[in-house]
């Protein structure tokens, strides 16, 4: 990357909702009405990014079991065309941290084709359906289920 881009595990709280509170984010992380969000960093691991000494990223890994993160990616709109790098970055300093992480997986609402997007570019495949499972205006809307192995992102990464 171009750009001064740090990547680090994040334990500060007000650092991680400054991201997630932006409206732009939490428009598309908060489900139906709910606005409120907290964080608990001693139980999920957040990765942050800075690209040239701005906040500008946090990535979220949710351990599910002892192989498998759910993951969730933020990227601040004025930085989302470093968003591919961004995310390389993370997934690389993730995997390096959590060799043990063999499979990672996200569930992406079908409103957001963009994200979905976003994580076929690191390897991610659709695996199923959860139907009619997230809140979207009163209207309930399906989720899809990705996956991607930890060699399937590395390959991407290459």
């Amino acid at each position: 990357m171009e750009n001064n881009t740090v990547v680090y595990r994040t334990f500060d709280k007000s650092e991680i909702l400054e991201i997630l509170r932006h409206p732009a984010i939490i428009k598309t992380i908060a489900e139906g009405d709910c606005q409120d969000i907290d964080v608990n960093p001693e139980k999920t691991c957040f990765i942050a990014c800075k690209v040239d000494n701005e906040l500008s990223a946090v990535f979220i890994f949710d351990k599910l079991g002892a192989a498998t993160v759910d993951v969730h990616a933020h990227v601040l709109p004025a930085k989302r065309q470093h968003s591919k790098d961004i995310g390389a970055e993370i997934l690389r300093y993730f995997f390096d941290i959590a060799p043990w992480a063999h499979k990672l997986t996200a569930i992406i609402p079908i409103c957001y084709p963009n994200v979905i997007a976003y994580a076929h570019q690191f390897g991610f495949i659709n695996e199923g359906v959860n139907r009619r499972s997230y809140a979207l205006d009163g209207v309930l809307i399906d989720q899809i289920y990705l996956g991607a192995t930890q060699q399937e992102v590395l390959n991407e990464l290459c």
